[in-house]
Parts: structure tokens; sequence; C-alpha cells
């Protein structure tokens, strides 16, 4: 019965996360989301294609008290973090890689 119990848990559970684990996650994640929109999106308001700097992105997204799940995948969390910082820094996209399909 034990070994029962053990295989349903290890197929349906989930692991609680302590808090470093959890930030740990959540700091890797967000650096992904700040890599991803220096990369991929730029200022509009000159003539040049230039990309807005990360600290830049960081201190607009923390002004905004953005949140990030480190569980969900970049491409479910890049639209609406994208319309939000969009209302307090212009951002125009470049080129996002294709297999994420993003349209604004």
């Amino acid at each position: 019965m034990n070994a029962v119990a053990l295989k349903f848990i290890l197929d349906n559970g989930e692991f609680q996360l302590n808090t470093k684990e959890m930030k740990e996650m959540q700091d890797q994640k967000y650096g992904e989301i700040l890599n991803y929109l220096h990369k991929y999106y730029h200022d509009p308001r000159g003539e040049k294609i230039t990309p807005h700097p990360v600290d830049r992105i960081d201190t607009v997204l923390k002004s905004l008290g953005t949140k990030i799940d480190p569980h969900l995948p970049l491409d479910q969390q890049i639209r609406p973090i994208v319309k939000k910082l969009q209302e307090n820094l212009p951002l125009r996209p470049m080129n996002p890689p294709h297999e994420m399909n993003l349209r604004y």
C-alpha cells in the first residue's frame, strides 16, 4: 500500500519549494524576461532602432509592481507585461522569435 501511495504522490503531487528556492526561480524568470525585452523590443522615439537599456526596463517593471510567475513559460507572460510596460515606456517589437507568435 505504501508503494501505491508513494507512486500517486509522485505522479500527482507538487513539491513545496522553500522561500530561497522560490526567490531564485523568480529571479531567474525575471532575468529571462528582462533579457527578452531588451533583445526583441526597441525604443521607437529615435530614427535608429535602439533597444532600451536593461536598467530602464528593470526600473519601469519594478515601479509598476509587475508580478512574475516562475512556473509559467515566458511566452505566456510576455504579452501582459509588454502591455503594462507600454503605458510608461514606448516599446516596439523588433523581430521576436517566430515560436512566440505574438501580435500586438
